[in-house]
């Protein structure tokens, strides 16, 4: 569990960030509470998905879940 509660609602720290050229990245089975971002992914020069599946964002107070590259997958988010 990642948890950024003690923050307080105000916070605008994010909890899962990558950018850039990375490959296979997964997120898998998490329970992330608390962050102004749950999981935010941004690579768009890869040539390989990314996979961000069966997490569960509580309180996230502004982005649950960003991804951008080819072939990449979220799927099962509670």
């Amino acid at each position: 569990m990642l948890e950024g509660l003690a923050a307080g609602p105000a916070t605008s720290s994010g909890a899962i960030a990558v950018n850039g050229s990375r490959s296979n990245i997964s997120v898998r089975n998490c329970t992330i509470r608390g962050f102004r971002s749950g999981v935010f992914i941004n690579d768009d020069e890869s040539e390989v998905g990314h996979l961000v599946e069966d997490n569960r964002l509580e309180q996230i107070t502004a982005l649950g879940i960003y991804v951008i590259g080819r072939g990449s997958v979220v799927r099962r988010i509670g």
